[in-house]
């Protein structure tokens, strides 16, 4: 769970730079996740989710930002 608190700050770092990103929200939203901080994990979440609907915002560009796996 350290590695995850220590991922959480890049992370939000990368959404602000890009925040049309999908990719950039899920990881995030993991790694909020895995260090315990549900209600904003759940927030990243539900942006992935909207951006990533069949014609969201982000379509075009979901595929070149699929994220890793974080394990």
């Amino acid at each position: 769970t350290k590695k995850f608190s220590e991922a959480i700050s890049p992370l939000e770092t990368a959404v602000k730079l890009e925040p049309q990103n999908p990719g950039a929200h899920y990881n995030l939203a993991i790694a909020l996740s895995r260090a315990g901080r549900k209600q904003e994990a759940e927030r990243e979440f539900a942006v992935h989710r909207q951006m990533t609907q069949k014609g969201g915002p982000g379509q075009e560009s979901q595929q070149a930002t699929q994220p890793e796996n974080p394990n």
